[in-house]
C-alpha cells in the first residue's frame, strides 16, 4: 500500500483485481500493491459517476461517517474524525481559505450545500491544513481531469473538494466541479431576439449585464418571455439549457398585494416584491430594510398598459414605487438587482 499524490501508472494483476472495469475517470480509489509493484486489490471510495458522498445527510455525524475515510497505522479499530490520522480522505465544502505570503491555509467541512442541516463554520468535522509546496492540486469537471487547477479557483462555502492527508499533512486537493444543472441562476430580461440557431436574451444577472443564447428546442417557453420577465435559467457555457419564468412583468402577471416574496426553484437567490419606502442607503420593502452598494443594478420599467420603456434606473426612483429585488445569496440584506415599476400605482 502507500500514499500517492503524484500522477503515476500502476500495473494491475488482473487475476486478483476482478473489478478493474468498475474504475473510471475521476474516481478516487484505494489499492494495494505487492512486492513487484502490481496492484492486487482495489476499492473505489469516490465514484465520480455516482458518488455516495454527494447524497444529502441529515446530521453532521452522518456526514462524517459518509464522507471521511481514515486509517491509523498499528490500530485495528475504526478511526473516527481524527485529523492527524495516518491516512485521511475527506469530501466536503471549503469553509475557509487564506492565501498569503506567510503561508496558505485551507479549512474544510464534511458538509455540502444539499444537506438537511446548517453548514458549520467551526468544529464538528471542520479541519484546517497548511497548503505546503508539495501539495498537488487536481480538478475534475465531469469530462476532464486536469492538473493545472489554481488555488484562486476555490471559493469559500461553494467549492467542494476531496482532501487527502497523511499524518495531519495535506497531500492532495481534488476540486469537484459540479454541473451547472445543480443550480439555476436568476436574470431580468431586457430584450429577446430570434437568431438562426435559436434565441438571444439580453438582460441583467450575476451582478452585471448578461448576454446568453437559448437553444431552439426551448422555443415554447421562450415565446412567453418578454422584456421585464424574471427568469431562472441553467447555463451550459454561454447557452441556456433549461429555463423557467419566475416573475412575469406585465399587469396580468402579478398583483401587488400578493407579492410578499418569491423564491426561484433550485437557486440560492431570493426575490422580494413589494412597495418600496425609500431610504438614503437603500429601501424598506415589506417591512425589511435592504441596502444598496456600488454594484447594485437598477432596472427601470414604465407602464402604460404594456411596457413602453425599459432602461437603467437610479436609487432615488425607488421612492413609493413597486419594486422587485434580487437579494444577494451570501448577504441577504443587500440588493444585487432591483426592477423599479414606475407608474404602476
Amino acid at each position: 500500500s502507500g500514499i500517492s499524490h503524484d500522477l503515476k501508472s500502476v500495473e494491475v494483476d488482473t487475476d486478483k483485481v476482478k473489478n478493474i472495469d468498475l474504475i473510471s475517470r475521476g474516481d478516487v480509489i484505494r489499492y494495494l500493491i505487492d512486492v513487484n509493484d502490481k496492484m492486487v486489490d482495489c476499492k473505489v471510495w469516490y465514484d465520480a459517476d455516482n458518488a455516495l458522498q454527494n447524497e444529502p445527510c441529515d446530521s453532521m455525524e452522518e456526514a462524517i461517517a459518509k464522507r471521511i475515510l481514515e486509517l491509523m497505522a498499528g490500530r485495528v479499530e475504526p478511526v473516527t474524525n481524527i485529523p492527524g490520522a495516518t491516512f485521511r480522505l475527506q469530501y466536503g465544502t471549503v469553509c475557509g481559505i487564506e492565501l498569503s505570503n506567510e503561508g496558505n491555509t485551507i479549512w474544510v467541512t464534511a458538509s455540502i450545500d444539499n444537506d438537511n442541516f446548517d453548514m458549520v463554520t467551526d468544529g464538528d468535522g471542520v479541519v484546517g491544513w497548511e497548503i505546503e509546496d508539495h501539495v498537488k492540486l487536481y480538478k475534475y469537471d465531469g469530462k476532464l481531469l486536469t492538473t493545472d487547477a489554481l488555488l484562486t479557483e476555490i471559493k469559500e462555502n461553494e467549492t467542494e473538494i476531496i482532501a487527502c492527508s497523511a499524518g495531519g499533512r495535506l497531500m492532495t486537493i481534488y476540486i469537484i466541479v459540479k454541473p451547472y444543472v445543480s443550480e439555476k441562476k436568476i436574470a431580468t430580461v431586457q430584450t429577446i431576439t430570434e437568431k438562426a440557431t435559436g434565441y438571444e436574451i439580453i438582460g441583467y444577472g450575476d451582478g452585471g449585464r448578461l448576454i446568453v443564447s437559448v437553444d431552439k428546442e426551448l422555443e415554447p417557453i421562450v415565446e412567453r418571455i418578454v422584456a421585464g420577465n424574471i427568469i431562472a435559467y441553467v447555463p451550459d457555457g454561454k447557452t441556456i439549457k433549461d429555463i423557467e419564468i419566475v416573475f412575469e412583468g406585465t399587469h396580468e402577471g402579478f398583483k401587488p398585494e400578493d407579492g410578499e416574496s418569491l423564491i426561484a426553484k433550485d437557486t440560492k437567490e431570493t426575490l422580494v416584491f413589494g412597495l418600496s419606502e425609500y431610504t438614503t442607503d437603500g429601501a424598506v420593502v415589506n417591512g425589511v430594510k435592504y441596502t444598496v452598494t456600488e454594484d447594485t443594478n437598477y432596472l427601470l420599467m414604465k407602464y402604460a398598459g404594456n411596457i413602453v420603456n425599459y432602461g437603467i434606473g437610479k436609487h432615488t426612483e425607488m421612492k413609493n414605487e413597486y419594486v422587485l429585488i434580487r437579494v444577494k445569496a451570501n448577504k441577504p440584506t443587500e440588493i444585487a438587482d432591483v426592477v423599479i415599476f414606475q407608474e404602476l400605482n
